[in-house]
């Protein structure tokens, strides 16, 4: 493959990297005899003509007191990462939003590349200038747009490179080369021992690519996604009969596929309500994962309790209450990865509701159906629609394996929740206060199930307005 003009340029010339801001300011506060390199990913983002927001440093000395001035030459702000390790960060002020990650020089500047995971990030730019330090091939294998690890000890010292080297190819566009995916498969059990936040910050960054769905399937399919999500595992090779093509986890990867999909082209599947469902995926999820990432985890775990509720009837296979055990499950790999409640929420709700909207394209869709939907899923309606949407997808890839309007059904929900469902929470019929008041009822549990049954039968068409929602309420439900 020929090699990027870019590349050989700054293969012969002295490197510019110290043009990217604020490194000529940081230039200024090297000591006399101090050493300081711009490393890592940085280079290499440089040097393919990437935008470069993070910026790595290595720095002899004392880390702590160049990074504290480096925040008072910038205007940035100065935050200990590792006190220990002397880690330090410098977030500036935008724009340009630029962070600086200052690290402690490990000797000299070839045994701290020699300790880096992949060759393309073995590279260094002295910050005082000169041409760049390339012991390991770095640029020759940028050119070839491959990432290739350092050898087995890059993994054996940290398992996460494992997963990084997925991810790292799929935001570069590159290949993986052989030897480094057979070293990645032999020391993913490794991931085992890493600490769970670690692993899953590196998830959330490979969700909230575009593409993720790929990814995880190469990881997948090199064994690696098994001891990421230990779950996974019986999902592998798991027949799940008529109508299905694909075995359980390649239908997972599937709906995690179409779930991609479906989200890329809002408008075609939900219609006026796409700017809804938009600013619901725009939003974020505490821990740093947005939410359409999060739908995503919930596409490819929308399954995960079949395993387990696998069960022959007839020469059938049968997976009944595979939504009650997939919710229970998802549960605990959200505790396990210590996901935020919100998330922990979400993968509950739609592993427990994901078969709803078949279920009414097959039997009809009832008011009472509907409506019961929409209040049982809540704040995550819109995830377990788009999960409904590419389950079903995920099946139909055999043709005509399911006869069901999946897609009518998502539509009519989409509508309803937000238009009359919304429009009825912000004014109900009748209120708590009303209850008092009106009907002289002591507060009590008793409360929200009147108030869920009287909008029940408003969504049914039953009840049209406060007058006879009282009367009903007398007639019927008041004690």
């Amino acid at each position: 493959m020929e090699i990027p003009r870019r590349l050989w340029y700054h293969s012969l010339m002295e490197t510019k990297v110290i043009d990217i801001y604020p490194i000529p300011a940081l230039k200024r506060l090297l000591a006399p005899g101090q050493q300081a390199y711009v490393v890592g990913g940085t280079v290499r983002d440089f040097l393919l003509g990437r935008d470069v927001a993070d910026i790595d440093v290595a720095v002899s000395g004392d880390t702590g007191l160049f990074a504290r001035h480096a925040a008072n030459a910038t205007g940035g702000t100065e935050f200990v990462m590792d006190e220990g390790r002397g880690t330090y960060r410098v977030a500036l002020k935008g724009p340009p939003y630029v962070q600086v990650d200052i690290c402690r020089l490990k000797g000299d500047i070839l045994s701290d590349l020699a300790d880096r995971d992949f060759t393309i990030n073995t590279m260094a730019a002295p910050l005082a200038g000169g041409a760049i330090i390339d012991p390991h091939g770095g640029m020759a294998d940028l050119g070839a747009k491959v990432v290739r690890a350092l050898g087995r000890e890059a993994f054996v010292d940290d398992p996460l490179r494992v997963m990084r080297a997925f991810r790292i190819a799929a935001q570069l566009g590159f290949d993986i080369d052989a030897e480094t995916l057979k070293l990645a498969a032999t020391y993913a059990p490794g991931l085992s021992d890493v600490s769970p936040e670690r692993v899953r910050d590196e998830l959330f960054i490979i969700l909230d690519m575009d593409g993720a769905s790929g990814v995880i399937a190469r990881m997948a399919e090199r064994g690696v996604l098994r001891h990421v999500i230990a779950e996974t595992a019986p999902m592998e090779g798991l027949i799940q009969g008529e109508p299905h093509e694909h075995d359980l986890l390649n239908h997972s990867l599937k709906a995690m596929e179409y779930a991609e999909i479906v989200m890329a082209d809002l408008g075609r599947w939900f219609g006026e309500q796409a700017e809804y469902m938009a600013a619901y995926l725009g939003g974020a999820v505490p821990g740093g994962l947005s939410m359409s990432g999060l739908v995503k985890l919930c596409a490819l775990l929308h399954d995960v309790g079949k395993p387990s509720c696998m069960k022959l009837d007839s020469g059938r296979v049968r997976f009944i209450g595979h939504d009650r055990e997939g919710a229970r499950i998802n549960l605990e790999i959200a505790e396990r990865l210590k996901l935020s409640n919100r998330a922990a929420a979400a993968l509950e709700a739609t592993a427990l509701g994901h078969m709803r909207p078949l279920h009414m394209s097959k039997q009809g869709m009832t008011r009472r159906a509907v409506y019961r939907y929409v209040k049982d899923l809540g704040d995550d309606l819109p995830a377990s629609l788009i999960i409904a949407l590419a389950d079903a997808f995920a099946t139909r890839e055999r043709p005509h394996a399911m006869e069901t309007d999946v897609e009518g059904v998502v539509r009519h929900i989409a509508d309803y929740y937000f238009g009359d469902y919304r429009k009825a929470r912000e004014a109900p019929l009748v209120t708590g206060r009303d209850l008092i008041d009106e009907l002289n009822l002591t507060p009590g549990p008793a409360f929200s199930e009147i108030l869920d049954e009287v909008e029940e039968r408003r969504a049914e068409g039953m009840l049209k307005d406060r007058a006879g929602a009282l009367e009903y309420i007398k007639r019927n439900l008041a004690i």
